[in-house]
């Protein structure tokens, strides 16, 4: 089918359905534009940060953030690059939106403006002409319109939908033009590479021009042509890309689905078929090898085609066998990456959908209501998910699709159903049908977690319904659930708010009824052991929206929160769990949360204080527990206020180590029935030990801390706060004139790296700092290994800008070259040079990488180290490093080893050519006549800025023996 027509072929194409595009892949050319090329990279350096972060915000759907940001970005008075980056990422933010929106007329509005901002960018003459980003702009503008096209021709606006898909078509072939040009361009300065991967984006064209004549068919005025031009290009696409590559089976699927509308049914199977067993056997059985983002692609590809299958098997009779498939996806995706399974991906879920059409068409209305609910769970928040929430809403108002009314449908179909109608504010059709939901759980199939999450529903969603009685009645029923199923959490929560909800419709109506209805309520509760506690469940509620609130500003930008929201919400909390009276069982609760909303508002002191007083509490023989409920009760809050306090005291505004180590000695032993805390009390030993400055204690209360749980998220915590505590001990001594042990630094180089391994956020830094750390302990390799990983791990990230990724990049070079690893580190300096071509670190780094330098040993001997051999360029580099060196370091060491650099790399050239050798010569022997020999006197007596002018002098000296 496809061949390989030149290495690297199949990485970029598989590459670029498997991962976003790259930076190389939307390298700029060199063409005259309108503003000077320096204040361009200016501009984008500027503005590149806030771009990138915006695009990260719509990726995790924080639509409204990041189009404020690129509000903000000042571009209006810049370059049309800059303007034209701008437009690129608001575009981008848009189709992101577009694909969470489920309503199909809100879409394409919504894809209408992000096409209006890249419609220029296919026009000839458009003045985004030269912008390193037009490939993927155009890109982009093919499958926006393409989309828009498909959602026209579903509303059965046949012209519109032509004339977008004929647009697409358009943009595809000035994205074809581009590239071929991009490819030439690259080529003719040199550039291989980059000629070849935009040649290879050039043939993508062809799948992009296939699939768009395929989804053109539907509405198209010249079905067959459509046909035959999809299949047309799909199959040349084949030809241009290599039979083993994810794109190739991709071209194959939708060369299926063009043989199917054919009517060439056998052939459809055939190639169906193919593209299964090769993506199964190429991808899917290694899915743990490819990222997340891989993983959905290929599970998209194989959704499907097992959808097609299906579908295929279904009109050939063979219904049993298009069960079997959907069994077959279904049973791969659980089993696939255990145990949380793979999840679907948003073609996949459509594909699903519209097989479920299908089986309903082919009286399997089950298989249909089920297949519906897969996606409306699996895609919620995606335009496929609401559309399939819809048509089961749909479906169930209709009674089902088999003529035996709403039990067709079991209780997770309906309380999916609800849940989608809750999301859209949708709370008395919500509550419809929780209340079904809740009567199809009554049967021998239901269970008690199905039963619990649909009165738990209904009572949510009858309640934002302003029907506090029917609330209350749904209430009633889950204690009753809770009761049976012996749940005392869910018994004393549905008690205390059934309570509370006929409270609540009492006060509104003053009827004599309602009264009876809260007093048989209350009489109930009292039957079951249950204290009436509305104040304290109120206190905790305004509690819990504070944490929430909390949550909610601690996510947006620093200079956009507003931490007053959520302290006032905790000075109310503390306010109403001061008012639950001493009597009530949650009262020693009460102090705790107290305490803890106190601390929250900012108020540390007053925390503290409310903290003594339960643990002062909890030592007075006049309140001694009683019964066994007090007893547990009492438990729980001392524990929670010895662990809180803590907790508070370890908090940077109060720092007192000391006295946590006091308040959680023996806390295992004193609380056996609080397992829960027992990992966050000896992570609190960790920390009290490293900002009280004792590494040593810090990472044995780690050990402990491991040998409890090893894979416990406050292991990675610990391990940091340990790092920075051997670092703070090392750089002490170093302050403080002496010499630090290399040991300190070491092991906390270990732990960093330890850190950055296990931390569930990633932070480049903490790389930087583990890999810096290793390398001034010598240990080379280690450090290697923490810079290649940051490399891997934040490459590609838009949040994290090229320019500070490259200074991991440089860490990586500075190992390569410690371990005399020059094949590779001439690479990377050679990329990272240019970049920053006037860096003077990477200017070192790449000259010593190219020519060698002059190591001392430790009997004090020294060794010619080679490089890689570059030595012009070597030379070249170290010349443009002491040219670029400031007056003020003149005579520093940097100045110095650029000037001996220059004349070492000419020596080891002249080890193979005569010219050099005499060079070196001649500028060896005018070095010697400025650079006089040092007796101890006058190396003693030396001004300060010739005191690295010794060193080096012994290096000139060693040069002049032995060069000729």
């Amino acid at each position: 089918m496809g061949s390989h027509r030149r290495p690297g072929f199949l990485a970029a194409l598989t590459l670029a359905l498997l991962a976003p595009a790259t930076s190389a892949a939307a390298a700029p050319r060199t063409a005259p534009v309108a503003v000077q090329a320096e204040d361009a990279d200016t501009a984008e350096r500027l503005i590149s940060d806030d771009v990138k972060f915006a695009e990260n915000l719509a990726r995790y759907r924080f639509f409204d953030l990041a189009t404020d940001v690129l509000d903000n970005v000042k571009g209006e008075q810049s370059s049309d690059d800059v303007r034209g980056t701008i437009a690129f990422t608001r575009s981008r933010v848009l189709r992101r939106q577009s694909d969470t929106m489920g309503d199909e007329n809100e879409r394409i509005e919504v894809l209408g403006q992000a096409i209006d901002l890249l419609a220029d960018w296919a026009k000839p003459g458009s003045r985004h002409s030269y912008h390193p980003r037009k490939a993927e702009a155009l890109q982009d503008l093919g499958e926006m319109l393409g989309l828009r096209g498909t959602l026209h021709c579903r509303a059965g606006r046949s012209p519109r939908a032509e004339a977008d898909f004929k647009a697409a078509d358009a943009a595809y072939s000035s994205l074809r033009r581009e590239c071929e040009d991009l490819a030439e361009h690259h080529r003719d300065n040199g550039d291989d590479d980059l000629g070849d991967e935009f040649e290879e984006r050039a043939a993508l064209t062809y799948y992009f021009r296939g699939k768009n004549n395929l989804d053109w068919v539907p509405c198209a005025s010249d079905r067959e042509l459509r046909l035959e031009q999809a299949a047309d290009a799909l199959v040349e696409f084949q030809w241009e890309a290599p039979s083993d590559s994810l794109p190739s089976l991709l071209a194959v699927h939708y060369e299926g689905v063009a043989r199917e509308m054919m009517g060439e049914t056998e052939e459809a199977i055939t190639l169906q078929e193919t593209v299964l067993e090769d993506c199964t056997l190429m991808f899917w059985d290694n899915l743990g090898a490819f990222s997340p983002g891989a993983r959905l692609r290929i599970a998209n590809l194989m959704d499907q085609t097992w959808c097609a299958l299906a579908r295929l098997r279904l009109k050939t009779g063979d219904t049993a066998d298009a069960l079997a498939l959907v069994a077959d996806m279904e049973a791969a995706h659980a089993a696939a990456l255990e145990p949380e399974g793979q999840p679907y991906g948003g073609d996949g879920l459509d594909a699903i959908l519209a097989l479920a059409g299908e089986l309903g068409g082919a009286g399997e209305g089950r298989e249909q209501s089920r297949l519906i609910q897969l996606v409306a769970e699996e895609g919620r928040g995606t335009a496929a998910g609401a559309q399939a929430g819809r048509q089961l809403s749909d479906m169930l108002e209709a009674g089902g699709t088999d003529g035996s009314g709403v039990n067709s449908f079991d209780a997770n179909a309906l309380i999916s159903a609800a849940q989608s109608l809750a999301e859209k504010n949708d709370h008395r059709g919500a509550a419809h049908y929780f209340l079904q939901a809740a009567a199809a759980a009554q049967g021998s199939d239901g269970d008690d977690a199905q039963r619990i999450d649909a009165w738990k529903g209904a009572a949510v969603a009858l309640q934002r319904d302003g029907r506090e009685l029917e609330s209350a009645i749904a209430l009633e029923k889950l204690l009753d659930e809770g009761l049976a199923a012996k749940n005392d959490e869910i018994t004393e929560q549905a008690a205390t708010k059934m309570y509370a909800a006929y409270d609540r419709r009492y006060r509104e109506t003053g009827d004599a009824f309602d009264k009876d209805l809260r007093n048989q309520a209350a009489v109930r509760m009292q039957k079951l052991g249950i204290v009436i506690e509305i104040v304290y469940q109120d206190a905790l509620e305004k509690f819990n929206d504070a944490l929430r609130e909390r949550s909610v500003q601690q996510r947006k930008p620093a200079d956009k929160r507003n931490e007053d929201a959520y302290r006032r919400l905790f000075a109310q909390a503390e306010d109403q769990f001061s008012s639950v009276p001493e009597t009530s069982p949650n009262y020693e609760k009460s102090l705790v949360y107290r305490a803890r909303a106190l601390a929250e508002a900012g108020r540390h002191a007053e925390a503290l204080q409310q903290f003594d007083l339960m643990l002062e509490r909890a030592k007075d023989p006049a309140f001694e527990p009683q019964t066994t409920d007090t007893r547990k009760r009492r438990e729980v809050a001392h524990a929670q206020a010895t662990y809180r306090k803590a907790e508070l005291m370890l908090d940077e505004a109060v720092n007192r180590p000391d006295e946590v180590l006091s308040l959680i000695a023996g806390f295992e032993t004193s609380f056996p029935g609080q397992e829960g805390f027992f990992e966050q009390v000896k992570y609190q030993r960790v920390a009290a030990n490293a900002l009280r400055g004792d590494p040593e204690a810090a990472d044995a209360a780690l050990d402990a801390l491991r040998d409890l749980r090893e894979d416990s998220s406050f292991v990675s915590l610990g391990a940091y706060r340990t790092a920075r505590a051997y670092k703070d001990a090392y750089d002490e001594v170093a302050d403080n004139g002496g010499t630090a042990d290399p040991a300190l630094l070491e092991r906390a180089a270990e732990l960093m790296w330890e850190h950055c391994q296990t931390a569930g956020r990633k932070v480049l830094g903490n790389y930087q700092v583990a890999g810096e750390w290793f390398a001034r302990v010598k240990r080379h390799e280690d450090a290697e290994t923490v810079f290649a990983a940051a490399e891997a791990t934040f490459s590609g990230q838009p949040n994290v800008p090229e320019s500070v990724l490259d200074q991991a990049r440089i860490g990586l070079g500075e190992a390569l070259n410690a371990q005399h690893e020059f094949g590779t580190a001439s690479r990377l300096w050679r990329d990272l040079h240019a970049r920053n071509a006037r860096d003077p670190v990477v200017l070192r780094g790449a000259a010593r990488c190219y020519g060698g330098w002059l190591e001392r040993e430790e009997d004090g001997s020294l060794r010619e180290i080679g490089g890689s051999g570059e030595y012009n360029e070597a030379t070249s580099l170290w010349s443009e490093l002491k040219k670029g060196s400031d007056f003020s370091a003149k005579y520093h060491e940097i100045w110095w080893e650029a000037k001996f650099g220059a004349v070492y790399s000419l020596y080891r050239q002249g080890q193979k050519d005569a010219a050099q050798q005499e060079i070196a010569r001649k500028v060896l022997n005018n070095q010697r006549t400025i650079t006089p020999g040092y007796d101890k006197d006058t190396m003693d007596s030396l001004e300060e800025e010739h005191r690295f002018e010794p060193y080096f002098h012994l290096m000139f000296r060693y040069l002049d023996r032995n060069l000729p």
